[in-house]
């Protein structure tokens, strides 16, 4: 009965046991995360598997009822955190590309933006192409990254379809682009007669309708 009434109190909150807290090792320095962040569930639950031993053994020691009672409530620290967002593991493992990538030579040039995220490949090529005209087509250009915080609304519609470009924000090209097609639409828009293109992607409203919902 006592046995019982330890291990209950040692499974009771790490935050709560400073004795506990003391008895574990620290986070190795410079690695810029506490040893709770660090110790995650799985291996809590083996370890507490470990000093608790299998169903029906007895405690070896309060030494070892000690250490199970903190990696217990380790485990349910780690299993009640809070799950970090879509976005911010997109950021963890990326880095925006957004912002100007050059500027017009003379006023009133006709601006391109063109919609991307890192690592696309199509989109670099498409940038290639815009700069190889800038002498004979002046331009401004601008990408704008559809993963960053506020463009939720460029990922849902663009998110399978990047590169995707505007010119003075209506839609011009999506997938590739020749420099025929950049000298062309950029001459129509510098004389003011640039119209936006048809075919203008949305993956979220083709989403919606193939599940019914429009």
């Amino acid at each position: 009965t006592n046995s019982s009434v330890f291990v209950a109190t040692c499974a009771r909150s790490f935050a709560d046991a400073p004795l506990l807290r003391a008895r574990l090792p620290a986070a190795p320095r410079g690695s810029g995360h506490s040893f709770t962040r660090r110790y995650d569930a799985r291996t809590a639950h083996s370890d507490a598997s470990t000093a608790l031993g299998a169903p029906g053994r007895q405690l070896g020691s309060e030494a070892s009822m000690l250490r199970a009672g903190a990696l217990l409530g380790l485990r349910r620290a780690a299993s009640s955190a809070p799950r970090a967002s879509h976005a911010r593991r997109a950021r963890c493992v990326s880095a925006s590309v957004s912002g100007p990538r050059y500027a017009a030579a003379a006023e009133g040039a006709p601006r391109v933006t063109l919609y991307t995220k890192e690592g696309c490949t199509l989109c670099d090529k498409a940038a290639e192409v815009l700069a190889a005209v800038r002498g004979e087509a002046d331009h401004a250009l601008e990408a704008v990254d559809i993963t960053d915080d506020g463009n939720e609304r460029w990922h849902g519609m663009y998110k399978y379809d990047i590169p995707v470009l505007h010119i003075d924000g209506a839609f011009w090209a999506k997938h590739r682009l020749t420099e025929t097609e950049a000298r062309e639409a950029l001459a129509e828009a510098q004389a003011g007669r640039f119209e936006a293109r048809a075919g203008e992607p949305d993956a979220e409203r083709l989403e919606r309708r193939a599940q019914g919902e429009e």
